[in-house]
């Protein structure tokens, strides 16, 4: 199972929705419908530079 996939059967789960932030090495249109479709937040491309994960990690904790 790819972190996609998780993403979408934790959505399907019922429960309360997680905080979803997404690093991934494929950033398409497709990945990106995807994952708006099942609540992730923010879509890191890789490679990742760390204060851009640090502000997305900071920003959806802080709503």
């Amino acid at each position: 199972m790819d972190g996609l996939s998780l993403v979408e059967h934790l959505r399907a789960s019922g429960g309360p929705p997680p905080c979803l932030l997404m690093m991934t090495g494929r950033v398409t249109a497709e990945v990106e419908r995807r994952a708006a479709a099942a609540g992730v937040r923010v879509i890191q491309g890789k490679p990742l530079d760390p204060a851009e994960v640090l502000a997305a990690i900071g920003s959806a904790l802080a709503e």
